[in-house]
């Protein structure tokens, strides 16, 4: 009777704790990161009682925690490639957005620009088409300025927003060490797992693989530790360390990110991968400098060779052309494409100038001066390609690379670092030089003539400018005829003082055949076939402002392949950047709407072990209810046993 009673109190004590149980599943079936808990019943020592074992009822064991920790893993990767790909996303998106913009693009002006030179160029000394091409140039400049403005606005942003998640990352360290420390106590104690600190935890570090990607190890005591990057710790036991940002010297106007704690303090903005941080690092990382550096040569394309033209050229008051643009070889520009490196300990000063803009690439570089500091290595950061290397003889010293020369001018100590930056601050540096219409210049300085008195057929071309520089002005300033001395034979001869240039130049008939001055200042085409006697001349080109030739060329210079090494005019240029971000951008949506299905799937796999069905938690309310109910009726049969004993004995 004993026995049945005993058996009755633990059935009906072991149903209890299953319905409450059941009932806390149920009260937290909504909370965030609950994993549903089971009561592990088991049998109790059975005793022989003369005719065999008979049982003595069951007890609870323990209350498990029903995980699946591959789950629980796959769930907190997903999350974080998840993140990742999102905050990448809604970056590159801002960019793309912007710059394919009809408003705030680069394209209009650029068609506004070269559309009113042309037009302009039809019409030389028209003042209000001058005015207007002053106009559009303003709009240009303003144009770059803006656009590079927005991209600094948007550095701003992703820098306050590194912040935000770096102090987060801290927040949920020190969270997760507390409660290793918490657990490791309660399961010191040896009364089992404490569930609810478990489920804080891991939900804890689901909410740092947002933000970051994280790999765990379990440690015998109940702890798990926490890494991050390429194996850096966040939560050691109950210690961890913080994420702290500082300004970069590599990228002024971004941070970097830096882990400092008892083992001091380590920069790790390249080995952050994973979570929203990790995708805000990737887009500075992969996307961002390609968007300054194609903005920034585009810029100093322009600036350049409509320089250069201008120069070429006469102007409406007669004079030659100045720059159109600011030059983009100043004393100021050119050092500030070079960053020093803070461990620096030489006094090396470098620049950069800019010595052909056909042969700029998109790209950073990074120089390295080793040994006694005369060796050094230049690296293209975009594909990590040694462009240059070597050992410096003497200085002062000037290095030419993709477009540039890095003049150094004293020898560095050993170990210096110099990063350069060729293009990725014209568009912010670009800025009008001229400030009046009549300095367009678009006459040509040059004007050459066939002989009323010529008997053949041949043809003089109006002439290339190719410089005005030095002793070149001499050849412009020189009138010169060609004499032909037979039908395959020309003299080149000075107009003024009949003196012979050149004697017995070679002629092929009716081919191009090119002529070079002197000095290299122009060059002219003799086509057709002259017969002997025939002249033709070279002349200054004096009060020639109804000359056109100088603005068509300007004009002309929206087709020239002026970059890219002769693959690409400024439009073609800005267009391969919009086909390029608007390329990444649709594979970055694709990889992002996957990485969002993997993750539901992920959660849904979780909560399939770990979740609570509220259907099956209903039905385990009926069963132990109904459990519960039938040991109360084995207590009340024993005591029934017990009284009707009792009543026998009186």
């Amino acid at each position: 009777m004993s026995s049945l009673l005993s058996i009755g109190v633990s059935g009906l004590s072991t149903n209890q704790t299953s319905l409450q149980v059941t009932g806390n599943n149920i009260a937290n079936a909504d909370v965030e990161g609950y994993s549903r808990q089971r009561a592990e019943v088991e049998t109790r020592p059975e005793f022989f009682q003369g005719v065999g074992f008979i049982g003595s009822g069951a007890g609870v064991s323990d209350i498990s925690r029903i995980v699946e920790n591959f789950l629980i893993t796959q769930l907190q990767s997903d999350t974080a490639s998840f993140n990742n790909l999102a905050a990448y996303v809604s970056s590159i998106e801002e960019m793309d957005v912007l710059l394919a913009d009809s408003f705030s693009g680069l394209s209009p002006a650029l068609d506004s620009v070269f559309s009113d030179i042309e037009a302009g160029a039809q019409d030389p000394t028209s003042m209000p088409a001058r005015q207007l091409v002053l106009s559009d140039l303003e709009g240009l400049v303003e144009r770059f300025n803006t656009l590079y403005q927005r991209i600094q606005r948007q550095q701003e942003s992703i820098n306050q927003q590194t912040k935000a998640f770096t102090s987060q990352v801290s927040s949920l360290a020190e969270g997760i060490a507390n409660l290793n420390v918490s657990i490791t106590e309660e399961m010191a104690r040896g009364k089992g797992q404490p569930n609810q600190l478990l489920d804080e935890r891991d939900r804890l570090i689901t909410q740092l693989s947002e933000l970051v990607t994280v790999r765990t190890a379990a440690e015998d005591n109940g702890a798990l530790s926490v890494f991050i990057g390429s194996g850096q710790a966040l939560v050691l036991g109950g210690n961890h360390n913080e994420l702290v940002t500082a300004n970069s010297v590599r990228n002024p106007g971004q941070l970097e990110i830096n882990i400092s704690g008892l083992g001091g303090t380590q920069q790790i903005t390249r080995l952050i991968n994973g979570g929203k941080l990790g995708g805000l690092v990737a887009y500075q990382q992969d996307a961002l400098p390609s968007i300054y550096n194609s903005l920034g040569r585009i810029s100093l394309g322009i600036a350049e060779t409509m320089n250069q033209q201008n120069k070429l050229g006469i102007d409406l008051e007669g004079n030659f052309g100045d720059d159109i643009f600011r030059d983009i070889n100043s004393s100021a520009l050119t050092l500030s494409r070079v960053i020093a490196d803070v461990g620096n300990t030489g006094a090396a000063t470098l620049s950069v100038s800019i010595s052909d803009v056909n042969q700029l690439t998109t790209s950073d570089y990074f120089v390295d001066f080793s040994g006694t500091g005369s060796t050094y290595q230049i690296v293209r950061e975009s594909d990590n390609a040694v462009v240059s290397s070597g050992t410096i003889g003497a200085f002062p010293a000037t290095i030419n690379v993709d477009g540039f020369d890095l003049d150094i001018s004293s020898s560095p100590n050993a170990g210096d670092k110099f990063y350069l930056n060729p293009t990725k601050t014209a568009a912010q540096d670009i800025a009008l030089e001229i400030t009046r219409p009549q300095e367009f210049a678009y006459a040509s300085p040059i004007v050459t003539g066939s002989s009323l008195g010529n008997t053949g057929t041949g043809i003089i071309s109006g002439g290339t400018v190719l410089s005005v520089a030095g002793a070149a002005m001499t050849d412009i300033t020189t009138p010169v005829k060609f004499v032909f001395t037979s039908a395959t034979s020309y003299d080149v001869i000075n107009s003024s003082t009949n003196a012979v240039i050149s004697a017995g130049n070679a002629f092929v008939p009716n081919t191009v055949n090119i002529y070079t001055s002197p000095n290299a200042a122009y060059s002219i085409e003799l086509t057709g076939a002259p017969a002997t006697g025939d002249e033709f001349t070279v002349d200054y080109n004096v009060d020639g402002i109804s000359d056109n030739r100088n603005g068509v060329a300007l004009g002309n210079l929206r087709l020239a392949s002026s970059l890219d090494n002769g693959t690409l005019n400024f439009e073609d240029a800005y267009g391969r950047l919009l086909e390029e971000l608007g390329a990444k951008t649709a594979q970055l949506r694709i990889s992002r709407d996957a990485s969002e299905s993997l993750l539901i799937q992920s959660q849904k796999s979780r909560d399939s072990v770990s979740g609570v069905n509220l259907d099956e938690e209903a039905a385990n309310l009926i069963k132990f209810e109904q459990a519960y109910n039938a040991s109360a009726r084995i207590i009340t049969v024993a005591q029934q046993i017990f009284d009707t004993l009792l009543a026998a004995f009186r």
